[in-house]
């Protein structure tokens, strides 16, 4: 995570155009999310608490916006997770790990919305223009009102672990679609009623989106592939394996679908023959892939579900690569959850206070 923002040609190999303005905060880096909108607008959120819009054409910083974080309590409280930007209104939408999502004006003030009780993972606009948010806390709610006044309308509690990501589809009955720990996609109306679910993956989704083009769902995470899904019925239709975990996806305006995966590259799949890679690019790319899932099928056996049957399950990862999950119930006291994960896991008791202040970074409570 270096602080960098940057933007690719669609077609060449020209450089990327690379946008500088995010800063480290709290001794960490890191532009967690980027929103684009269908009339050029680009803005990023990051670590140091600060969304930008940019100015694609000069590299500069058009506008700050500034809020997340400010007054509470939590250990990396100003990092924004997550954003959008409204097909309706161009306003940006956020969400943060201080448990808040915010709808920004043109004037750089923003309309709150509180009541969920861990970091907000992802934050959504339905064509109604209603806000749609999901949290750490298992729940997805919706949000109605407009300029600086918002009321949460719906509080759904069905999803069974943290949810991570949301995709607005406006296809086939569906609202819009969720994803969650437990490896589950599942697809809800506008007003939030429960319509179908899939077992996308073993273990942990990281990312989701949905391609107007083929009116498919796409999902993505710890298993290194992507799934193509139908919609409304969520049947499987294609997996594109990929040589590391996936955290990112989005969608260009000709269908074609990006791909941003743990080794710091971005992969582009599209369907038109003409435009596929070379074949050694190919035969190296799917050799890498093939290989790491041997190695994952070799080292790391499923998990029936990865929330189990715990509130909160979170997937950590050490240098070197060992992957460990940090599970535990409300209630349980912080230090006994530590100790466990670290006698479970054979670590030492020199690792107390980082998996102490992952836990309140997690849940979002004071560390």
């Amino acid at each position: 995570m270096d602080n960098v923002v940057r933007i690719w040609p669609s077609a060449g190999d020209a450089a990327p155009l690379e946008l500088f303005g995010h800063r480290p905060a709290s001794g960490v880096s890191g532009v967690l999310a980027v929103a684009c909108s269908s009339k050029g607008t680009v803005c990023s959120g990051g670590r140091d608490g600060r969304i930008l819009k940019w100015n694609v054409s000069t590299g500069a910083i058009e506008a700050e916006l500034l809020g997340h974080g400010e007054g509470a309590d939590i250990s990396n409280a100003t990092s924004v997770s997550s954003l959008t930007i409204s097909p309706m209104t161009q306003q940006v939408v956020s969400g943060g790990w201080d448990k808040t999502a915010r709808v920004w004006t043109d004037a750089g003030t923003a309309a709150v919305l509180k009541g969920h009780e861990v970091a907000v993972n992802a934050v959504g606009v339905l064509p109604t223009g209603d806000i749609v948010t999901a949290s750490g806390d298992m729940t997805i709610r919706l949000w109605k009102g407009g300029g600086l006044v918002y009321q949460c309308a719906k509080t759904v509690t069905l999803c069974k672990s943290p949810v991570r990501g949301l995709a607005i589809v406006g296809h086939g009955g569906v609202g819009f679609a969720s994803i969650s720990n437990d490896g589950v996609l599942r697809t809800w109306t506008e007003g939030g009623e429960f319509l179908h679910s899939a077992q996308a993956s073993s273990t942990y989704l990281f990312a989701v989106a949905f391609c107007p083009q083929t009116k498919q769902l796409l999902t993505g995470g710890d298993a290194a592939e992507v799934k193509c899904w139908s919609v409304p019925r969520l049947e499987c239709v294609q997996t594109l394996r990929h040589p590391s975990e996936v955290h990112g996806l989005a969608l260009c305006p000709n269908g074609d679908v990006v791909v941003g995966c743990d080794n710091g590259t971005a992969c582009v799949w599209t369907r038109e023959p003409g435009r596929k890679a070379a074949d050694g690019l190919l035969i190296e790319f799917h050799a890498k892939a093939e290989a790491v899932h041997a190695a994952q099928a070799a080292t790391r056996p499923p998990e029936p579900s990865c929330g189990g049957s715990y509130d909160y399950s979170f997937p950590v990862e050490l240098q070197g690569g060992r992957k460990m999950q940090l599970q535990w119930n409300r209630g349980e006291a912080a230090e006994s959850v530590a100790q466990r994960f670290l006698s479970t896991h054979g670590l030492p008791p020199s690792h107390m206070g980082n998996v102490l202040q992952f836990m309140a970074q997690a849940t979002g409570s004071p560390a």
